[in-house]
């Protein structure tokens, strides 16, 4: 998330809905808005209107490396705090 309240999601999460809400580390509800989405890269990105937005910090996509270790972190069907990790092949 920017500090602008710019999220990017998967587009298959947001494809078809008619309201989006975002749920905060904190547990605070936001709705967002669709801003644009790209089907076959499976791509959205949402705004929404937050005033106290925390920014993350990517990494940089450059500097990764075939064997390098990976997390992706998010709330799949629900279950909150849920962590994949894979390497780099």
């Amino acid at each position: 998330m920017t500090k602008e309240g710019h999220i990017i999601t998967n587009n298959h999460v947001v494809d078809h809905v008619d309201q989006i809400e975002v749920q905060l580390s904190d547990g605070r509800v936001r709705k967002a808005r669709l801003i644009g989405a790209d089907a076959k890269l499976d791509l959205a990105v949402l705004k929404m209107d937050e005033p106290d937005a925390k920014p993350l910090k990517l990494g940089d996509s450059d500097a990764m490396q075939a064997g390098d270790f990976v997390l992706a972190v998010g709330n799949p069907f629900g279950f909150e705090g849920h962590v994949t990790a894979g390497i780099i092949g």
